[in-house]
């Protein structure tokens, strides 16, 4: 297992010689292909646009069982960082010229 991320509360690896990524988050964890994964971080880029001055918790919903995970902001913001980070590590994605 390569360890891709790993602060606060979230940690990200690969898993199975690069075939599958994991997520681990507030007692959850993912283990996805590298599709999976880029649709996760669009569905966190999606849902960081939605924050205003008043969120104090963001709610996702993962597929699995419909299981829905109400995140602090500031965990939300570390799992959203993470995922961000590996784009831009793992896949060349420039996450910096999407931002507005």
């Amino acid at each position: 297992m390569l360890q891709l991320y790993n602060k606060k509360n979230v940690s990200i690896s690969l898993v199975n010689q690069k075939s599958k990524i994991s997520v681990n988050f507030s007692n959850i964890t993912m283990k996805m292909k590298n599709c999976q994964f880029r649709l996760l971080y669009y569905y966190l880029n999606g849902k960081s646009k939605e924050i205003n001055e008043d969120t104090k918790y963001v709610e996702l919903l993962l597929v699995k069982d419909n299981l829905k995970v109400k995140l602090s902001l500031r965990n939300f913001f570390y799992l959203y960082n993470g995922v961000e980070t590996v784009m831009g590590k793992r896949f060349k994605h420039n996450t910096l010229s999407k931002k507005n």
